[in-house]
């Protein structure tokens, strides 16, 4: 407030300053406007005259004097609402954070009681669950121990009907399996005796076949290797028929080809040898006919 209020009376002071500024003119600006007004001096003149003159009198402006108080006014009041403005921003900034203190102590305290309020009734309800256990324990226990009991002799006197059961099964399968292995032993006995001789049989036959088989085999035998040596010996004479051919036909080839290459070579060196003197000759001409010029 105090702040405020000496701005208010600065900015009055200043108000009325540039209003006693703006209200009286100074006397040499008087001086002047009367000389104007006498003399019936135009502007345009007024400035040709100021061109041409050279003492030049500088006149004072007002309203230069006036934007400079109010530029200096402006500055000022910038300045103090910045100023305004920081102490404000520091106010409410110690004013919040002692609201964001007060509220996390009282969050704080909430949590604590909440927490200790948990931690009774976690421990009542641990206690009363444990109670619970150890009756439905108890409990399953006894129904299991007599469910157990009543298994254990259900089950011995099923064993028991069991066995008798099994050991009258077993005389009357040992008397059944009695008189069926003696029916197999005498159904086998005479089905051995027939596959004996069918066997034997069937091994003479197939011996015989045998034989036969090998005798025609052997045959065909000879006739395909005497084929095939007589076929053997005549390729071999026409691969070597052609072979010689072939060797005749490549060394004429060869020869032809070597004096080809022969006479074809010394066509060359002869060409070569004609074309060194033609240089000799014509470095020679040359050289005669630079030492003569």
């Amino acid at each position: 407030m105090s702040n405020s209020k000496n701005r208010n009376k600065r900015l009055a002071g200043s108000l009325a300053a540039l209003g006693t500024q703006a209200g009286t003119p100074s006397a040499s600006s008087t001086a002047s406007a009367s000389s104007g007004s006498s003399l019936g001096v135009t502007s345009a003149q007024r400035k040709q005259k100021k061109q041409t003159s050279s003492n030049v009198v500088q006149v004072p402006s007002q309203s230069l004097n006036t934007q400079l108080a109010l530029q200096n006014l402006a500055f000022n009041q910038n300045l103090l609402a910045q100023t305004f403005g920081a102490n404000l921003d520091r106010t409410n900034a110690d004013y919040f954070n002692t609201l964001d203190l007060a509220k996390y102590r009282d969050q704080s305290a909430e949590d604590r009681l909440n927490i200790k309020t948990s931690g009774v009734e976690s421990r009542a309800t641990a206690v009363a669950q444990g109670e619970q256990d150890r009756l439905s324990i108890g409990t399953r226990y006894a129904g299991e121990l007599q469910l157990t009991n009543a298994q254990i002799a259900g089950q011995q006197a099923l064993a028991h009907v069991t066995g008798e059961e099994e050991r009258l099964s077993i005389g009357a399968r040992y008397a059944g399996e009695t008189a069926l292995q003696a029916g197999k032993y005498a159904g086998e006995t005479g089905l051995i005796e027939t596959q004996g001789a069918q066997t034997r049989q069937n091994i003479s036959a197939q011996g015989t076949q045998d034989r036969l088989n090998i005798a025609t085999s052997g045959e065909q035998e000879r006739l395909n290797i005497g084929a095939r040596y007589a076929g053997e010996q005549g390729l071999e004479r026409t691969r070597g028929e052609e072979e010689r051919k072939t060797v005749v036909t490549s060394g004429e080839q060869q020869r032809e080809t070597i004096g080809r290459t022969a006479s074809e070579q010394r066509a060359t060196d002869l060409q070569q040898e004609m074309f060194r003197r033609y240089k000799e000759n014509r470095d020679y001409t040359q050289a005669q006919t630079q030492y003569r010029a």
